[in-house]
This record gives structure tokens, C-alpha cells and sequence, in this order.
């Protein structure tokens, strides 16, 4: 007969942290039980309140005894409220150590013994963001903007300011949210579900995305209404989901004086459309991109296959001048893909668009032994059919750059059972001041 499960400790109990979990929060033991800890971090000594029925478990911290040695002030003046820098009080060496703690703890599970490189650093710790996505949402009658705190959350954390984003991006910022603070519904235009502030030549750019299709009234409306906000980017508007991601089958809206994007590539400035997908932390991803293009100068690859390639970033810091299939879903990505090819020098680019899952068939296909097959998949990982075509096609060599260590974990599980294993595991840190990593693996098969 099986023995009756003990109880959870309740009540508030004095305890040191033990480490971080993948969302952030300090981990904490308590006769058995794992607590996730908001606001704390290792070696904090804290008095608990602990909640044992939440899932998981969790506590809150009554009264902070002892900080760790690690602790830090927090730079940013909203940062007691915001959800956006949380381990802004992490020293930023430890911030990394724990970073590479979290990959191999994750991939372990996953797929057993497995190294893992130390995390290479941003190189920059603060100010490194060239977009900043935020959500609006109503709060007892009042506009709101800022960070979500969960992701299917209808409120977040409202932002003045943070010291995330570039400088140039904060006068846009701090004036749209004093006009926010303003609104109230009865007054109010129909809201867009999203805001991205995204760097251009010029300064601030802003993309608003609505729920649903666009409106008639939502260009005169908002061209109104920021009127006297400084956004010398200016304005583009898109039809979206109510999750706020920019629908792109449709239309997006191009204002008067909108200008594109502002990226870089290997330290080259790129001009891509603010709908489009491009990394947030320029000078970390040139970091990726380098070592990307050693890889491709040492191995000759006969051809470079992009997979969820936007516009080829990746795939043509990897080709040089060979061969390139960039296949990505959105035709807006082409303009900029050929843009950066004629930059680059490389006058044998493919581009493949439309759904990939279909296109990944006659892709594989056309795989051989001597290429090299990037995959650069969404937050949720590569498609199960785009692993197994990979798996199932004579490729033997693939570059796969993942921002969800989890996702990644399951996505080797399957190509190690196909024969591949990693030559190399790289974090490097995209996101400093928070939990988030990004990982690139370098796999090979006989």
C-alpha cells in the first residue's frame, strides 16, 4: 500500500536561495519541496511566505535578511515595478554563469551528457535593443503601455522608460506614454493591441498593430493623436491578430515620412521592414554572424540552406559567395534579402517563400552531404515535419540558433536519434539584464 503523500510546508519560514530557474525566479528547498521565488536571487537570505497550492509552488519575500554578494543596485527607476529587467540586480558575471547553468541543466534533461561552452557576453549590457515591443491595455478606464507580464496576460507592467532600449528610442517612449496616460476610454481612438519603437536612420520609428483588419479612421485618428510625439522614423500601421503580431498576409501602412528598420549585419547597417523579424541585440548577433562566416571560410559548403531565414542574416554570413536558399514564410523579407546579397557579393541567392512546411519537402530533397543547413525557427521551435525532413535528407551538417533552450532540447532529441551530434553548443547572451539565452549549436552526422 502505497504511504499518503506529506504535506507542503506552509506558513513563513527563514531560507537561503539556491539558485534560478528558466523564468527567472530564485529556487528555494524547503523540507523537500522546490518554491520559485520572485525577486530573489542565490545566496539571498530572506524570510518566506510560502504558498504550496500555486503551481508550482511559490513564496514571496517577507523581509530580505541577508543579500547575496551578488547583488546589485538596480539602475533602472522603474525597476521595483517592471518585469522587463529582472535580473537587473544580478551581477552580470553571475548573470552569466547562471545562463549557462540553465542550458545544460536543460539539454541534459533532454538528451543526457552534453557540453556546453561558457555564455559569450553582449557587448553591451544595457541600451542594447534597437526595437522594444509593448503591449496596451486598459486599466480602470486609462490607457495603458508597457511589458507583459505573462504572455496571454490582457494587462502588464506599465513603462516610462528602459534602460533596455538604445537612447535614441526614449524621447519616443517617455512621449507615448504621457499621451497614454492622458486617454481615457471615452476619449480614446480604437487602441492598437502593439507598439514597436524600432531605431531608423533618422531616429524612432513606431509600428502599430491592431486586432482585426485596419480601420479607415485608424490613420487620421493616430496621425492626430502623435502629431506632437518625437518620431522622426515615423509611423507605420498593420492589421493583426489580438495577440498583437502583425498579420502579414495583409497590407501593412506606410505613413507619410516611415522610414524602414534599422539593423546591422557584420557591422554593415541594414535597412529591414519594421514587420519583418530581426534581432533586438545587433552587436550580440554580429557575434553569432562571425562565427558563422569562420565556419562557412573553413568548410567550403556547396550550398547554404536558411530555414525561418527572414532575410538571410544568417545563411549569407555562412555562404560568402556560394549558393544560398533562404525559405521563409513572408514575402516581405525578399526586398532586403537581395539588397544584402548584392552588399555581400553574392549573386547565387534563392529565395523560397510561402508555408514552409511545404517547401521544406522539395528542399530536403535537393540536400546533400556537402551543404550546410541553418535553422533559426520562432520562440516555439523548428515544425516536427522540418526536423524529420532534415533527419530523413543526405544533409550532414546544421547550424541550429534557438532562443528557447527547452525548445532546442527537443528538437536535438530527434535529430540525435537521425545520427547528428553536436560539435559545438555556444550560448550567447541576447538579452542581458534577463533569464532569456540564445544558443547556437553546430551539428554534424558520419
Amino acid at each position: 500500500m502505497s504511504q499518503p503523500e506529506a504535506p507542503h510546508p506552509t506558513g513563513t519560514v527563514d531560507a537561503t536561495m539556491e539558485g534560478l530557474s528558466t523564468d527567472g525566479r530564485a529556487v528555494v528547498r524547503v523540507d523537500g519541496t522546490v518554491f520559485f521565488v520572485a525577486g530573489a536571487l542565490p545566496g539571498d537570505r530572506a524570510q518566506l511566505e510560502l504558498y504550496p497550492h500555486t503551481h508550482p509552488p511559490s513564496a514571496q519575500v517577507v523581509r530580505l535578511q541577508e543579500p547575496s554578494p551578488h547583488r546589485v543596485p538596480h539602475p533602472c527607476p522603474e525597476a521595483a515595478a517592471c518585469c522587463g529587467s529582472v535580473w537587473g540586480v544580478l551581477a552580470y558575471p553571475e548573470q552569466l554563469k547562471h545562463k549557462r547553468d540553465l542550458v545544460l541543466r536543460t539539454l541534459r534533461k533532454a538528451v543526457g551528457e552534453i557540453e556546453v561552452l561558457p555564455v559569450i557576453a553582449s557587448p553591451s549590457q544595457w541600451h542594447y535593443r534597437n526595437r522594444l515591443s509593448l503591449s496596451v491595455w486598459i486599466e480602470n478606464d486609462r490607457v495603458r503601455i508597457g511589458f507583459q507580464t505573462e504572455p496571454r496576460s490582457p494587462t502588464g507592467t506599465p513603462v516610462h522608460t528602459c534602460l533596455l532600449a538604445h537612447e535614441s528610442l526614449l524621447p519616443c517612449l517617455r512621449a507615448l506614454a504621457g499621451l497614454t496616460d492622458e486617454m481615457r476610454t471615452e476619449n480614446a481612438p480604437r487602441l492598437p493591441r502593439r507598439i514597436q519603437i524600432h531605431d531608423t536612420r533618422r531616429g524612432a520609428g513606431i509600428l502599430l498593430i491592431f486586432a482585426g483588419e485596419l480601420e479607415e479612421s485608424d490613420r487620421p485618428d493616430w496621425r492626430a493623436r502623435l502629431k506632437n510625439i518625437p518620431i522622426p522614423g515615423g509611423p507605420w500601421l498593420a492589421s493583426g491578430t489580438r495577440a498583437g503580431i502583425a498579420d502579414l498576409r495583409k497590407p501593412v501602412l506606410r505613413m507619410p515620412g516611415a522610414l524602414p528598420m534599422l539593423s546591422t549585419w557584420l557591422e554593415n547597417e541594414v535597412e529591414v521592414h519594421p514587420a519583418e523579424f530581426c534581432q533586438a541585440n545587433s552587436g550580440a548577433a554580429d557575434l553569432v554572424l562571425a562565427r558563422l562566416r569562420r565556419l562557412g571560410e573553413s568548410r567550403h559548403f556547396a550550398r547554404v540552406w536558411d530555414l525561418y531565414g527572414g532575410y538571410g542574416a544568417l545563411g549569407l554570413a555562412a555562404a560568402g559567395t556560394r549558393p544560398l536558399t533562404v525559405l521563409e514564410q513572408t514575402s516581405l523579407c525578399r526586398e532586403t534579402l537581395h539588397a544584402l546579397a548584392a552588399r555581400a557579393g553574392n549573386t547565387h541567392t534563392e529565395f523560397a517563400g510561402g508555408d514552409l512546411l511545404r517547401t521544406v519537402k522539395e528542399a530536403a530533397s535537393r540536400m546533400t552531404s556537402d551543404d550546410l543547413v541553418i535553422l533559426d525557427p520562432p520562440r516555439s521551435g523548428a515544425h516536427r515535419e522540418v526536423v524529420t525532413a532534415l533527419a530523413e535528407s543526405d544533409a550532414k551538417r546544421i547550424s541550429y540558433l534557438s532562443c528557447n533552450p527547452a525548445r532546442l532540447g527537443r528538437d536535438l532529441a530527434l535529430l540525435f536519434a537521425a545520427g547528428f551530434r553536436a560539435e559545438e553548443i555556444q550560448p550567447y547572451d541576447f538579452f542581458p539584464q534577463t533569464p532569456r539565452i540564445e544558443v547556437l549549436c553546430v551539428l554534424e552526422r558520419p
